[in-house]
């Protein structure tokens, strides 16, 4: 009997664990969509641990940025395409550099400019410097030199020195521009994931806790009430903001400010929801004073 008591214990706290998980599971995903204008979902929250909401911060986070990151990656694979393209349509000349001499296929000079930035080749002498006057920032390849403008000021490569570094001959063609591109963009997405990484999680989190202290200092000259129910109230209300944040961006809707402004009217619409059930107490008055004898 006893035996069988067990075994039938067993079995009841199995199914019961199974049943907690697939709860926890569930509210887990409704984070990603009742956050937006559920009440009650907040109500929900609140009642939770903190770890919970920060774990949920952390997976809608690090989603964020697996996003950001594979449309950097888009961007610039199809700008790998966009080179592709233009040495078949003979737009990009072939470049040989040998024994400090540039050697050029193709029509010169030529030329892409935007803006205050500037890409030269010119092998003929027609163009010797860039203009500093109208361009901030450019690279000129000339017979014999290779001209850099940027913040750090104008400096001038032989290029006899840059067979130190890349060999010689150095010769830059399709397969080698692509091949260097996509080292490139392997450098850029890796950095950019980390990057973008840290910003949507480290420093987004920092940033709601500062604000959070904020609005629960506010909050408290009302009603006491704990930090954790407003951290994690904010913790879920980013969810419609950065929603929000990106269809506004589909119709070039942006300034200073507007993450924070949309951060607060929906982490305020959030907390009213959650403090009018929320049990809690006014804060004590101030002692009286006793009167003067």
């Amino acid at each position: 009997m006893t035996q069988d008591y067990l075994a039938s214990q067993n079995q009841v706290n199995t199914q019961k664990n199974r049943e907690g998980f697939a709860s926890r599971l569930l509210f887990f995903l409704k984070g990603f969509v009742y956050s937006c204008f559920s009440g009650s979902f907040y109500r929900q929250a609140v009642r939770k641990r903190l770890l919970s909401a920060v774990v949920f911060f952390l997976v809608f986070t690090f989603l964020m940025t697996v996003i950001s990151t594979a449309q950097l990656a888009f961007n610039l694979y199809q700008a790998g395409d966009e080179i592709r393209a233009a040495y078949a349509r003979g737009e990009i000349p072939v470049i040989e550099i040998r024994d400090g001499v540039a050697y050029v296929e193709g029509d010169q000079p030529f030329v892409w400019a935007s803006k205050r930035r500037i890409v030269a080749i010119d092998t003929t002498g027609t163009i010797r410097r860039i203009d500093t006057d109208a361009y901030s920032e450019g690279l000129l390849l000339t017979r014999t030199e290779l001209h850099a403008l940027n913040k750090d000021g104008y400096q001038v490569i032989p290029l006899r020195a840059l067979h130190e570094s890349f060999g010689n001959p150095i010769i830059l063609d399709e397969s080698h521009v692509l091949q260097l591109w996509q080292k490139f963009l392997l450098v850029v997405v890796l950095v950019a994931f980390i990057a973008i990484g840290i910003w949507n999680a480290l420093i987004r989190f920092m940033y709601l806790t500062l604000l959070g202290l904020v609005i629960w200092g506010i909050v408290s000259l009302k009603r006491k009430i704990g930090f954790a129910p407003i951290l994690i109230t904010g913790l879920y209300a980013v969810v419609p903001v950065i929603y929000l944040r990106f269809v506004l961006g589909l119709i070039h809707i942006d300034f200073p400010g507007l993450y924070t402004l949309l951060l607060l009217v929906a982490w305020g619409l959030a907390l009213w929801a959650v403090l009018r059930t929320l049990p809690g107490e006014a804060p004590e008055p101030p002692p009286e004073e006793l009167p003067s004898i």
